[in-house]
């Protein structure tokens, strides 16, 4: 997979960066959980509550040869 990476130029040229390709991979992992209850339910009526976390987090598992000298 193959991300941007901004990379600054100057500004004579009449841009301020580019972007350019980068070999480097982020992973990402993490857990979500999900919740569902009835609380309230009688013959005429039903109250349904759904509960929804989520913690994730992002890491180069590896990094682009020609960047990283």
């Amino acid at each position: 997979m193959f991300d941007f990476l901004r990379a600054d130029i100057t500004p004579a040229s009449g841009y301020y960066n580019s972007y350019v390709n980068i070999d480097e991979e982020i992973t990402r992992k993490g857990v979500e959980v999900t919740l569902n209850g009835t609380p309230v339910k009688n013959s005429d009526w039903k109250w349904d509550i759904s509960v929804n976390w989520s913690k994730y987090a992002r890491f180069y598992s590896k990094l682009d040869s020609i960047l990283s000298r």
